[in-house]
């Protein structure tokens, strides 16, 4: 919820009954659940400029994970809730951004690519086996996969104008959802991690982005600027036809599923 000086954090029964207000505030990305609800992730002012947090939903205070001096954010959780993948931004004046993972128990961090010094991202798949990276490379960006060792790093596209968010592994860790520029403008791709050929999903001339998986992993919902307003589309994961989905006022971010439905959740700003 918005409150003085930034976004308040919340959590409630999904019926919003017994509403609960953590320690968590002026976070601008969105909370993660750890993978047995028992934690969330988010990001915090609280500790100077943003740094990536997690709190338990039981009470208690937030405990910042990243050590840098500069802005860093959550970008997913390992398998066992113990690990949580997150970016930070590195190098004189924080002109670098890199991946790290925070072990919770100790608190010790590490690079997720040991000894890559180009700017990464990274999310860890749905089962903990490999982990999703960004890579950007001068003016160049790229989608690569390695092991949750951190080791054995592949380059699955090779245009140079990829790049993902938070919600792009597919639930059954076998695919990464991301966007394309190549034409001038965002257009939704899909890649097997065990390589082949992209596969385009979304194919209009305006922007498409910020897509998410359905829990059954047969569509992706994202939110498209064509007929020159936002709106929330929907497309089937193996491709064909795009279907509109919101038709009011105002620009739709954050997109999620309702875990098990059919149902999408957002934010409107009007």
């Amino acid at each position: 919820t918005p409150a003085s000086g930034g976004w308040q954090l919340w959590v409630a029964n999904a019926d919003m009954t017994s509403p609960q207000k953590l320690p968590v505030k002026g976070g601008t990305s969105p909370a993660l659940w750890s993978p047995d609800g028992s934690k969330l992730a988010a990001t915090s002012r609280q500790f100077g400029s943003e740094h990536a947090v997690v709190v338990s939903i039981a009470g208690g205070e937030a405990k910042r994970v990243s050590t840098g001096s500069g802005v860093d954010y959550e970008m997913g959780w390992f398998a066992d809730g113990e690990r949580l993948a997150y970016t930070a931004s590195t190098g004189e004046g924080g002109g670098n951004v890199t991946a790290f993972v925070s072990t919770l128990a100790t608190g010790l961090a590490r690079r997720l690519v040991p000894g890559d010094q180009r700017p990464l991202l990274a999310i860890p798949s749905p089962d903990g086996s490999h982990v999703a990276i960004n890579v950007v490379d001068g003016s160049s960006s790229t989608i690569w996969v390695q092991d949750s060792a951190g080791a054995r790093p592949r380059q699955l596209t090779t245009e140079g104008f990829e790049a993902f968010t938070t919600m792009s592994w597919s639930p059954d860790g076998r695919s990464i959802l991301y966007v394309s520029r190549r034409t001038g403008t965002t257009d939704l791709w899909v890649v097997s991690v065990e390589g082949g050929a992209p596969r385009q999903l979304t194919r209009d001339v305006r922007n498409d982005g910020g897509g998410v998986w359905s829990p059954d992993g047969k569509w992706v919902a994202f939110i498209s600027d064509r007929g020159r307003e936002s709106a929330i589309w929907l497309v089937s994961a193996i491709g064909g036809g795009e279907q509109r989905v919101t038709r009011t006022p105002g620009r739709e971010s954050r997109l999620a599923w309702k875990p098990g439905t059919n149902e999408l959740t957002f934010v409107r700003n009007l």
